[in-house]
C-alpha cells in the first residue's frame, strides 16, 4: 500500500519549491541585466574632426584623438601612453604626437587641471575626469575598448576599473614637464604626465601590468580618444 504525503505536507513542498525557483529567476534576471548592462560607448563623429598640431579634435564630443601603435605586450607599467622618446620600456603605447597639442587640445575641450601633484606617487591625481578608449583594427574590423580594459592589477590578479583625469603636466624651471619626459598617460601617479590613472594604485610602484588578454599584438597601429567630461 502506498504511503500519501498530506495534502498540508504537499502544499508546503510545492510552496518551498516556487520560492525557490523566484529566488533562482530573480537571480538570473539581475545577472542577466547587469551583464547587459551597456559599458561606456566611445564618441561617434559627425563631421571631420579637425587638427590641432599633432592630434585631431571633435569640439562637439569633447574629444582628442590621437595616433601611435602597441609597445610593451606583457609585463609592468608606468605609463598607458608615452612618446617616441620616452619610457617606452615601461609603456604599453607609444603615441606619436607633441605633448603641448594634446594638453593644448584637452584644454580646448574643456579639461580643467586641479591641484599639482607634488612629486611621483604623491596624489590623487585632481583635475577634470576623462574618459578614454583604444581602437585598432583586426582582419579589417575596427575594435574600440575602454583603455583601462588593457591594464591589470597585479596584485589582485584581475582587470583594472578606473577613470582617468587630467592632471595637465607641470611646468618647472621654465620646463614644460610633459615634453621633457614624453610621458602622457600615467598608471603610476606623475606630476609630469598630462592624465593620470584615478585608481588608487596609482600611488605605487609595481601593482599595474599589461592585461595580456586584451592587449594587441606588439607594434599595432592604434587610435586613442580622450574624452573631457
Amino acid at each position: 500500500m502506498k504511503n500519501f504525503q498530506s495534502l498540508e505536507k504537499t502544499a508546503t513542498q510545492s510552496s518551498n519549491h516556487w520560492k525557490i525557483f523566484a529566488i533562482a529567476a530573480a537571480f538570473v534576471i539581475s545577472a542577466v541585466a547587469v551583464a547587459a548592462e551597456p559599458a561606456a560607448q566611445p564618441p561617434k563623429f559627425s563631421g571631420p574632426l579637425k587638427r590641432v598640431g599633432s592630434v585631431e579634435v571633435d569640439a562637439a564630443t569633447k574629444t582628442v584623438v590621437a595616433t601611435g601603435f602597441v609597445e610593451q605586450v606583457f609585463g609592468l607599467l608606468d605609463y598607458l601612453a608615452v612618446g617616441v622618446n620616452g619610457k617606452r620600456y615601461e609603456s604599453l603605447l607609444t603615441l606619436e604626437l607633441n605633448p603641448m597639442d594634446l594638453q593644448t587640445a584637452l584644454l580646448l575641450c574643456g579639461a580643467k587641471a586641479g591641484e599639482p601633484m607634488s612629486a611621483r606617487d604623491s596624489g590623487p591625481p585632481s583635475g577634470s575626469p576623462v574618459k578614454m578608449w583604444v581602437a585598432w583594427k583586426t582582419n579589417g574590423t575596427e575594435l574600440v575598448v575602454p583603455a583601462e580594459s588593457l591594464i591589470w592589477d597585479h596584485a589582485e590578479n584581475k582587470p583594472v576599473p578606473t577613470d582617468w583625469t587630467f592632471t595637465g603636466s607641470v611646468v618647472r624651471d621654465g620646463h614644460f614637464g610633459a615634453s621633457d619626459e614624453e610621458c602622457f598617460v600615467a598608471v603610476r601617479w606623475d606630476p609630469y604626465a598630462i592624465v593620470n590613472i584615478s585608481n588608487g594604485l596609482g600611488k605605487t610602484y609595481g601593482d599595474v601590468y599589461v592585461n595580456t588578454n586584451a592587449v594587441p599584438a606588439s607594434n599595432t597601429a592604434v587610435r586613442v580618444f580622450f574624452q573631457a567630461r
